[in-house]
């Protein structure tokens, strides 16, 4: 990024985004896997603890 010309405020930003991105995506990919859960919940519980 220093040759070319990113100040280290600019790498900052950037780093800041790419965090911000991933965070968003892991949260994202968290709800998703919650709703799935929970809608099957019921029949989850029955395939692992009743076997």
């Amino acid at each position: 990024m220093f040759r070319i010309g990113g100040s280290r405020l600019t790498i900052a930003r950037l780093l800041a985004a790419e965090i911000g991105i991933i965070l968003a995506a892991a949260a994202l990919l968290c709800g998703l896997l919650l709703l799935g859960i929970g809608h099957y919940s019921g029949a989850l519980v029955r395939m692992f603890l009743l076997g």
